[in-house]
């Protein structure tokens, strides 16, 4: 479960685009082996609950060109 709290500025007169945010990840998980050499012996039965906490920072690119303003008509 991925969840994201932040900031997103769109500019439309400059190139400065940007977001930034909090980034917050949880897993519920449980083991795969049946032997674990770190705790000599099995791992502890049941579902673990993993978190993990980040720092999500963007810069955007626009990729679209300005319009000049005048039509060309063939």
């Amino acid at each position: 479960l991925n969840q994201f709290i932040g900031y997103l500025h769109l500019d439309h007169r400059e190139p400065l685009n940007f977001y930034v945010g909090l980034d917050f990840h949880q897993a519920w998980t449980h083991g795969r082996r049946d032997w674990l050499y770190n705790l000599k012996g099995p791992e502890p039965a049941g579902i673990r609950h993993d978190f993990l906490f980040g720092i999500r920072i963007g810069w955007l690119f626009p990729v679209n060109k300005k319009s000049t303003g005048t039509f060309t008509y063939f």
